[in-house]
């Protein structure tokens, strides 16, 4: 970083980035959270408040900066994050009571959530000292978290953006919407709404429509949702396979901007695990496949099939994949790290003004942070080994976030490794179910802030303004989350039928959870991780050598999810590098693709959100008596 770009970067915490965080915590959080709990739809607001507050700075003479919309970006969805503690305490609590802990003869720790026989349950209400001491170890643990997210957040934007400078391809996309959306140049202003009505219309006949229908007794699909499936036609000669087309409109213009590399062996991916492997999987005889013939069903659909196999059969081989795709470049060519240490040692005073910090304190915020979560949780679990604890707080956040950051980098996509915590644990050997209730969070936070550093980079934003509006939002939302959580609460139990979706969401994750608890399920494949990351690192590293035209990174993103994902982004990388710069020609094209993409996948978000909304008060206006 220059010192000439560092001096341009202005802030994007002001007044009207305070109002919209307000706005978003106070007003939009219950319609969230009842969303939430009625129909298990989870609204992205984001477009939703940046819409409206460019909207009403241009009509009041006092637009928004593109530093202000990006700041706005970033927090908007964090102040409107209305479950917070509904899964922190509520969830809990229904665990606690439920008879289906009995079933399972689970006892949870007073330190976790209130004993069965506590007034909370009857009361229904957060404001109990009961709450204290788990609410405190929750906050205790999510503090930490942040202070570890951010300091490799650091890091990582340092070699994946200044030493490596990936592309980060979708994070461009939501670039060219902030200025299109705060500079308001006509031209672009006008492309960018009338893709928006594009997205938003297709948006509405594919999940509108059936809403609109059902408000009058007739349910039609005219397109399935989230894909087509044509599992059934190829299990008569390819059992344990599945295809599909997925039907949302996003995953074909997200194929106009991921490079063309990673498209093709994203699906190359795909069809290697869903259509090749499962089927070869159910057919030899081995231990290792077992669970997946015992799992596999005639007539499956897509979804579970892609569930099943990789828990029982992809999932270890997938974690070593992953890290290999990671730690193959730096270990091809270990310049790259050493450039980022020494970048982060020498890191000029105008950079550390814009956001980067030096990396002896990157580093003592990272390990402080990670000690701090050790000893919290030794202090609840005193006995778990000590070695199993390191590899789930010090090693496994740095590598995935690591992981995810690259992923993101190069494709857009973020990677999601599930699980791994709790076969972690599992392996340890450790009876007690302590283990997996002291909250170690290991989540895609660190990859996400390289993503957002990328974008304050390209905005002239200044990252330290982004923080404190991150903290500020935060701080709100755990206040409105705290109050209208204990508001729903209060109305009626939860789960109930007044919260429909709680009434079979709730058991069911009650029911998963109890199979961890009581180690049920089973644990990690040692063996089948590292043969994975050999094999890995054995085509990473020749690979990254002699710059060889193949994506092992794209390949695990499209070995890790069901095939309608890669296959609809092929056919929309094929449109957007062959056809559509013919039809449309390709300076044309090659100006105004990213803007193409932001619009429609803003209009799919304003009307998908709408289409919630509009769901709610039919189901609303059903349940009164008149």
């Amino acid at each position: 970083m220059t010192e000439h770009i560092a001096e341009e970067f202005k802030s994007g915490l002001s007044r009207n980035t305070i109002f919209a965080i307000l706005y978003s915590s106070i007003i939009l959080t219950p319609a969230i959270l009842y969303m939430r709990l009625s129909s298990g739809v989870t609204l992205s607001v984001s477009y939703i408040v940046i819409l409206l507050f460019t909207e009403m700075g241009f009509l009041f003479g006092r637009p928004l900066t593109k530093q202000e919309v990006t700041t706005i970006l970033y927090t908007a969805p964090v102040a409107s994050s209305g479950a917070i503690f509904l899964d922190w305490c509520v969830r809990r609590g229904y665990w606690v009571v439920s008879p289906i802990s009995k079933s399972f003869n689970l006892n949870f720790p007073t330190w976790w959530a209130p004993p069965a026989n506590s007034p909370v349950y009857q009361l229904r209400t957060l404001f109990h000292s009961d709450w204290v001491l788990p609410i405190s170890i929750l906050l205790t643990a999510f503090g930490l978290q942040v202070i570890i997210e951010l300091s490799l957040g650091l890091i990582f934007a340092q070699l994946f953006i200044e030493i490596e400078d990936l592309p980060f391809p979708l994070q461009r996309v939501d670039v060219v919407t902030i200025e299109t959306l705060a500079e308001r140049d006509p031209q672009r202003v006008r492309l960018f709404a009338l893709c928006s009505l594009v997205g938003g219309f297709y948006a509405f006949i594919l999940y509108g429509l059936p809403v609109v229908l059902a408000a009058y007794g007739r349910g039609l699909q005219l397109i399935p949702i989230p894909w087509a499936d044509g599992t059934n036609v190829i299990e008569h000669f390819l059992p344990g396979a599945s295809i599909g087309i997925a039907t949302d409109l996003a995953y074909y213009v997200t194929g106009f901007v991921i490079p063309f590399q990673v498209v093709i062996w994203q699906l190359i991916g795909s069809i290697c695990i869903n259509l090749i492997g499962n089927h070869l999987a159910l057919k030899i005889p081995s231990d290792f496949f077992k669970q997946w013939q015992e799992a596999w069903l005639p007539g499956s659909n897509i979804m579970y099939l892609y569930q099943q196999s990789y828990l029982y059969l992809w999932i270890s081989p997938l974690v070593g994949l992953s890290i290999a795709a990671a730690l193959g470049p730096l270990v091809a060519r270990p310049k790259y790290l050493a450039n980022t240490f020494k970048g982060l040692l020498s890191i000029s005073k105008t950079a550390r003004k814009a956001g980067y910090l030096p990396l002896g304190l990157l580093l003592a915020m990272y390990l402080g942070a990670s000690i701090g979560i050790m000893l919290l949780y030794l202090r609840f679990v005193p006995n778990f080994p000590i070695l199993y604890l390191m590899v789930v707080v010090l090693a496994w956040p740095f590598i995935y976030s690591m992981v995810n950051a690259r992923a993101i980098g190069l494709t857009g996509y973020e990677i999601t490794i599930p699980y791994v915590n709790e076969m972690i644990m599992l392996s340890s050997g450790y009876p007690g179910i302590e283990k997996f209730l002291v909250p170690v969070i290991t989540g895609p936070g660190s990859a996400q802030w390289v993503a957002r550093l990328k974008v304050c980079k390209m905005t002239y934003t200044k990252p330290l303004s982004v923080y404190g509006a991150y903290i500020i939002a935060l701080t709100c939302a755990f206040i409105s989350s705290f109050v209208y959580v204990n508001m729903f609460w209060s109305f009626a139990p939860i789960p109930s039928m007044f919260y429909p979706y709680t009434m079979y969401e709730m058991p069911l994750g009650l029911i998963n959870g109890a199979l961890w608890l009581t180690g049920r399920i089973l644990s990690a494949n040692p063996m089948a991780i590292v043969v994975a990351l050999i094999i890995g690192l054995t085509v990473q590293i020749p690979i990254t050598l002699f710059n060889l035209p193949i994506s092992l990174l794209g390949f695990y993103l499209g070995a890790s999810q069901p095939i309608p994902g890669p296959l609809a982004v092929m056919i929309g990388a094929i449109f957007g590098r062959y056809i559509f710069p013919r039809v449309f020609g390709r300076e044309w094209w090659g100006r105004n693709r990213l803007l193409i993409v932001g619009g429609i996948i803003c209009g799919e978000v304003v009307s998908t959100s709408l289409v919630a909304a509009t769901s709610i008060m039919f189901r609303a206006l059903w349940s009164l008596p008149f």
